[in-house]
């Protein structure tokens, strides 16, 4: 089977402590103005750094991508294989290009690369590609969740779940457009600003093969102004090789 788990590294690239341990390190050694709005034992880490992109890094990720942008799709049904279908759908009506070749290329985007490898500890081996966001007035992402299940799946994905998200506010916005997670009580927000990191897990401390389900989000309509945003996923297990081997399901997650 081309994908099975014994071809490709299973190695965790969580540090030796785990999730846990590397939000206190990164919250100890960031490159920025860290705020930490929730942490355990009485919610999820949910953590932004302002100032934690430079300007030529947000230009980077605009101009080498901003004349493909396409209409967002959302997951739709599983495949016996694990492959995610995507739709067009009311859920989400944001635009959205990836950062592929000459965007990863670009030396300010690799450089960009290597300050997140800075902050989370985990090698860029283990990220998806940049997705770049643009979000115009009125439009959303409803509640979801970055870690992706594969019912009816037969075998275990070679990178491993998503453990990880990084976003990355490109610009600022006149109202709304903020990223809420709506499972916390009192729901938290974070209002877009340029230059501003938003970091939180997908996975639980004690067991990062399962979902923490606390860390469902909303990206809520934007009211005046464009939101323009970017995103990593971080995973597991090395993503690179199992991706180039056509093992880690649909590209857009």
């Amino acid at each position: 089977v081309r994908c099975r788990l014994d071809r490709f590294n299973q190695t965790s690239g969580l540090p030796e402590g785990g999730l846990d341990a590397l939000f206190e390190r990164m919250i100890q050694t960031a490159d920025g103005q860290v705020e930490v709005l929730s942490r355990p034992p009485d919610g999820p880490w949910i953590v932004t750094i302002d100032g934690f992109l430079s300007d030529a890094q947000m230009e980077a990720l605009v101009t080498t991508t901003m004349g493909k942008m396409e209409r967002s799709t959302d997951d739709g049904a599983v495949s016996a294989d694990g492959e995610v279908a995507k739709e067009v759908s009311s859920r989400r009506t944001s635009s959205n290009a990836w950062c592929m070749a000459g965007c990863e290329a670009d030396r300010h985007v690799r450089a960009l690369s290597g300050r997140i490898e800075a902050l989370t500890g985990i090698s860029r081996q283990h990220y998806e590609q940049y997705q770049v966001l643009r979000y115009d007035p009125s439009q959303r992402y409803v509640r979801h969740h970055d870690y992706v299940p594969r019912p009816g799946q037969t075998f275990a994905e070679p990178h491993g779940p998503r453990v990880l998200t990084v976003f990355l506010y490109l610009s600022d916005v006149e109202s709304g457009g903020e990223t809420a997670f709506t499972d916390l009580s009192p729901p938290i927000a974070i209002l877009p600003k340029r230059g501003r990191a938003l970091v939180w897990p997908s996975v639980l401390a004690d067991d990062p093969t399962t979902q923490d389900a606390r860390t469902h989000h909303e990206a809520r309509p934007v009211g005046r102004g464009v939101k323009l945003a970017a995103n990593t996923w971080i995973h597991l297990h090395d993503y690179r090789l199992p991706n180039l081997w056509g093992c880690t399901g649909a590209f857009e997650g």
